[in-house]
């Protein structure tokens, strides 16, 4: 945050072998969160002549990722989609999705993980925690509490939350 430090830094520079684990529709929430974003601070450039406050809002590329710069990160991440279902079918073969051209695994209810989409997010965490970070994404506080209660009951670590969607594992 440009409140707090110099520039802004990306999780993925601070854990740059980190693997990111996001749900499926990760990245159009994160586009329109831009969008949603970049609009409120147009909105508040506009009503800055009409408050009689002083009140300087900090662009938003100071604070978040901007489109501009999320499309790049994402492609240089390592990333697992994982909807612990699979949603409407969005390709031929249902057990795949794609982000930035990458595809990724679907975490479902499986004969091989006894029925259990968590166990098999479980077992991939525990495959790639050997050799580096795991980075949990999810959509709210709710989600990741949700998520954490599902995995952390196949894993034999604690999955440690960092803040708004973030983990450590």
């Amino acid at each position: 945050m440009s409140l707090l430090h110099s520039e802004l830094k990306v999780i993925t520079e601070w854990i740059p072998d980190g693997v990111i684990v996001a749900p499926f529709d990760f990245e159009i929430n994160a586009l329109n969160r831009c969008d949603l974003i970049e609009d409120f601070y147009q909105s508040r450039l506009s009503a800055m002549d009409k408050d009689s406050i002083e009140y300087r809002p900090v662009p938003p590329e100071q604070m978040y990722l901007t489109q501009k710069n999320l499309k790049p990160c994402l492609k240089k991440s390592s990333i697992i989609l994982s909807p612990f279902s699979s949603p409407e079918k969005i390709s031929e073969n249902d057990n795949n999705f794609t982000l930035s051209g990458e595809i990724s695994p679907v975490f479902s209810a499986t004969q091989d993980n006894y029925f259990s989409p968590s166990q098999s997010a479980a077992q991939m965490i525990k495959k790639e925690i050997k050799n580096r970070y795991v980075i949990l994404v999810a959509a709210s506080k709710g989600a990741v509490a949700k998520m954490i209660e599902l995995i952390s009951s196949n894993l034999s670590i604690s999955i440690i939350p960092m803040g708004a969607g973030v983990v450590q594992l």
